[in-house]
């Protein structure tokens, strides 16, 4: 009789090595197929957790593996039993990294996440996602470039809303651009949450003063996301992300035409109700790039005189610009 396939269950093992010094320790992790994963490397050091690369010891293929930071801001020692979620910060580090895993398990359904509490520690396995930080990417002066990154941008931002997530600490840190496809995935995701629910505490203040300091030290999130503790509470919604791509636009693109100016100026305004929706920017953007393809012929011979004239009737530009975003955002005569 032929033998029959031997079932696997995804689990982790956390193992105490002799030399407590080496970093090659909680050494294995195994998939529902079976497939093994040893330590590879470090990948960095957050303020909740620490990343790591673990490689399968048959295919070569990744993981990233995220064990938590203790309070005193260095990482579990080797054995992983000195983590303490009785305390306040190891708390933290907890819920931060299961909504991480649950982030990644809404837009990664393909390779989905591993979530193991025990021994009085975690770990979570994360698919390794293909791409280096946006933040190490150059900035971008090229008209064309510029289009097709705000339309990649959107794109990953939409796999995010059509899930119902709102990202709020959406920064070049937190997204990877995978040159070989100009694909933007998205990742992180520990303070997100479905629109609609509660914001986390770690946006709520005791005094006016704390919410202006944080303004300034987290420039990239929309500002009606803090708030005082006696406020009603803020509910999570989608123009709060609609924010953070302005100011990642506004960072990264170097002398935009004063069209694609004035589309990152509506993405930043105080109010999040005169924030343009992601479809509606998706539409203006796409009605600047000549090369994209357009089923409306209008739209085409539009956006064509808008390229060919800029330089032709740069003086004209300003009544232009405020006339026509207003339309494509909008649908009305001024914003």
């Amino acid at each position: 009789m032929p033998k029959k396939k031997k079932k696997h269950g995804e689990h982790y093992r956390l193992s105490k090595p002799a030399d407590d010094t080496s970093r090659a320790y909680d050494s294995e992790y195994e998939d529902k197929d079976g497939e093994r994963y040893r330590y590879d490397s470090d990948l960095g050091v957050g303020r909740y957790a620490e990343a790591r690369l673990f490689k399968s010891i048959k295919s070569g293929k990744t993981k990233v593996v995220l064990s938590p930071v203790l309070d005193d801001g260095h990482p579990e020692e080797p054995g992983g039993l000195s983590f303490t979620p009785e305390t306040e910060a190891s708390f933290s580090s907890l819920k931060e990294s299961i909504s991480k895993y649950a982030f990644f398990k809404a837009l990664y359904p393909k390779e989905p996440p591993f979530l193991v509490c025990k021994q009085g520690t975690y770990r979570i396995v994360l698919p390794k996602v293909a791409g280096i930080p946006y933040k190490q990417t150059p900035c971008v002066s090229a008209f064309d470039a510029q289009i097709k990154e705000a339309l990649g941008l959107i794109d990953a931002l939409s796999h995010a809303q059509d899930n119902e997530i709102v990202i709020f600490d959406l920064k070049e840190d937190n997204i990877l651009f995978d040159a070989s496809t100009g694909k933007f995935s998205l990742i992180d995701g520990g303070l997100h949450k479905l629109v609609g629910d509660r914001l986390s505490n770690a946006f709520i203040c005791e005094t006016d003063a704390m919410i202006a300091k944080y303004k300034v030290k987290c420039p990239q999130i929309a500002p009606e996301c803090w708030a005082l503790k006696d406020k009603p509470c803020v509910k999570a919604d989608f123009k709060m992300d609609i924010f953070s791509l302005g100011y990642i636009w506004r960072k990264k693109f170097i002398d935009p035409i004063p069209l694609i100016s004035h589309i990152i100026d509506s993405c930043l305004l105080e109010d999040p109700n005169q924030r343009p929706t992601l479809p509606l920017l998706k539409e203006a953007f796409r009605r600047l790039l000549p090369i994209y393809e357009v089923s409306d012929e209008e739209s085409s011979s539009e956006t064509g005189s808008v390229v060919e004239n800029y330089e032709l009737h740069r003086s004209d530009w300003d009544a232009y610009v405020k006339r026509s975003v207003s339309n494509w955002l909008y649908g009305c005569d001024s914003p």
